[in-house]
């Protein structure tokens, strides 16, 4: 009987042309044309008032001053609403000048309407249902009304869709919607122009203090550096990180998408821009802080034996999800803890939290010592 002898395997050749397959680059940006958008979504989160570095008083007096034209506007814009405004982030990453917020504004006032219309539509919406969407937005684009009704009511009948802030802006001829935006910009503009003249600076000083502490990290590794915790792997589709330094809502971290970018806004801690060569930095005065609290002592312990969801550190703590929530978000901007925003916003403890604490310490009563 012959031998059958095993025909020869041939080699495989793959050009692997997916999107997966592309570097991720991350870039570093500070803008106060950022910083005005941001300023803007923490003003219309009247619940979080108390959680921000800078307090409610900031924000009340910001109020105060606000103009009735204004406010009108942004009520009729998005009623009680403030999400929209951080999805413009990724027009301002890609308009020219951008480190002036008057040209800025200008920009978005020149470009095509339909551009406004999906990047604030579209960000109220999730990957998928996007994606879906995507003919009918287009239609609500170049057609009249009837066709942005036909998108709202197939938004409507898809879950997942963030409705409280399409309702509104949804219906709008993109035409007027980018009037609006321009209004309302320019109107904020000229309320928070002394602030944003100075927080510049410390905006751009961070950035460079930024890319000194992620370079030569891996993707993953500098998104968790430079956000002091959250946790990200590189998806599909997501060619650029952009990591903007961000006041306003310190200790928060927001995070959006636009046209293959991630973009994360980064908590630079308030008053950094002032402190005294004898001053503690704001990282160590962070994590004293956070520290101080028992029932944040309780949940650095909890984490201490594993991973633990929102629901199960409530549970634990026995306290209102939402007091448990600000708790986390001071304890991973003190750099504590991680949150990992692909597993349902699973928390866990840091490693080597107790050698950071340590060396920062040392770092301080040692300095200028002989």
């Amino acid at each position: 009987m012959a031998t059958q002898v095993p025909a020869k395997r041939q080699p495989v050749r793959v050009l692997d042309l997916s999107s997966a397959a592309r570097s991720t680059n991350i870039i570093v940006e500070s803008s106060p044309a950022f910083e005005l958008l941001v300023a803007i979504t923490a003003f219309g989160n009247l619940d979080q008032y108390d959680t921000y570095d800078r307090g409610r008083t900031w924000f009340d007096e910001i109020r105060t001053r606000m103009p009735d034209h204004l406010r009108q506007h942004l009520e009729a814009f998005a009623p009680g609403y403030c999400k929209s405004w951080a999805y413009l982030a990724g027009i301002v990453h890609r308009a020219p000048d951008r480190d002036d917020v008057d040209r800025v504004i200008d920009h978005l006032a020149a470009i095509d309407p339909g551009e406004i219309y999906r990047a604030i539509v579209g960000g109220h919406l999730r990957e998928e249902t996007y994606r879906e969407s995507a003919r009918l937005m287009e239609a609500a684009i170049n057609g009249d009304r009837s066709d942005r009704e036909r998108l709202l009511e197939w938004l409507r009948a898809h879950p997942g869709c963030d409705m409280e802030g399409v309702e509104t802006v949804a219906l709008l001829d993109p035409a007027s919607l980018q009037q609006q935006v321009v209004v309302i910009l320019r109107g904020w503009r000229e309320l928070l122009r002394s602030h944003l003249e100075e927080v510049a600076p410390v905006l751009a000083r961070e950035a460079v203090e930024l890319r000194s502490r992620i370079r030569g990290l891996g993707v993953e590794k500098a998104v968790e550096t430079g956000t002091n915790g959250i946790v990200y792997s590189p998806e599909p589709g997501v060619h650029t990180i952009l990591l903007i330094p961000q006041l306003t809502m310190s200790p928060w971290v927001l995070i959006g998408d636009d046209e293959g970018l991630k973009m994360f806004f980064v908590a630079v801690p308030d008053g950094e821009d002032d402190l005294r060569r004898d001053e503690p930095p704001q990282r160590l005065l962070a994590m004293f802080k956070a520290l101080a609290e028992e029932p944040r002592l309780r949940l650095l312990r909890r984490l201490a034996s594993g991973p633990a969801s929102l629901q199960q550190l409530t549970e634990h703590l026995g306290s209102a999800k939402s007091t448990v929530h600000h708790h986390m978000v001071v304890l991973r901007a003190a750099g504590l803890t991680t949150t990992d925003i692909g597993s349902e916003n699973e928390y866990a403890l840091r490693q080597g939290i107790g050698t950071d604490v340590g060396e920062l310490l040392t770092t301080y009563l040692t300095a200028g010592q002989p």
